[in-house]
């Protein structure tokens, strides 16, 4: 499992700040973190399986994480403001964090190979990461994250 989860400055799209990952605001936190342009398509196929899991556990919050580079914060207004003119559900960009950050930093702290593909963690405000996966969603790893919530981790 992955050290934890790292400490990143973000913003929403609705414009609030976060200190993450006390900033989180559930008890534990599914983090669907995308890297590229194109892993908006993966983190939309992980939504159906994942939404009937937070609507049933009042402590469990969503998000999505969208990690950028440090060079790029000059460009913030352009880049977060075309994630708002796409994103027209309010409620989904208030759940969508940028983070102008250390890239490397934060695939070290996760335990991540690299950015190619989507990553989920189930995390904690103490950045305790106690579930961890990949990629697109398949049932087996969408039925191994419902056991480990049942679980009560």
């Amino acid at each position: 499992m992955a050290a934890g989860f790292p400490p990143l400055r973000a913003r929403s799209l609705t414009g609030r700040d976060y200190r993450l990952p006390e900033g989180f605001e559930g008890v534990q936190n599914l983090v669907l973190i995308g890297f590229e342009l194109r892993h908006q398509a993966v983190i939309d196929a992980w939504l159906p399986a994942l939404d009937p899991l937070v609507a049933a556990r009042p402590g469990l919050m969503l998000y999505e994480l969208i990690p950028i580079t440090r060079t790029a914060l000059p460009a913030r207004p352009i880049i977060d403001g075309g994630m708002i003119r796409g994103i027209r559900d309010e409620a989904v960009r208030a759940r969508t964090l940028t983070s102008y950050t250390d890239l490397g930093a934060v695939i070290a702290a996760l335990g991540l190979p690299d950015t190619r593909r989507v990553a989920v963690v189930l995390v904690d405000r103490r950045g305790h990461v106690s579930w961890r996966a990949q990629g697109a969603p398949d049932p087996s790893t969408v039925a191994m994250l419902a056991d480990v919530l049942a679980d009560g981790s």
